[in-house]
């Protein structure tokens, strides 16, 4: 095999798992910012995350 079919496939292999990730993630509320959520609810990670993207 080539070494950019190799490379190829570790590429493909490695955004199947992040997507496939992303989707469970997303699956289970973290990834997404949904309305049905209590108030109240993570609002840790959310004052983490606005500092994360104003600071970056």
């Amino acid at each position: 095999m080539d070494t950019i079919t190799i490379v190829l496939i570790i590429v493909l292999f490695v955004a199947t798992l992040s997507a496939f990730i992303a989707i469970i993630l997303g699956w289970q509320g973290w990834g997404n910012k949904s309305d049905d959520r209590p108030p109240g609810y993570n609002n840790d990670d959310d004052c983490l995350l606005d500092w994360w993207y104003s600071e970056h």
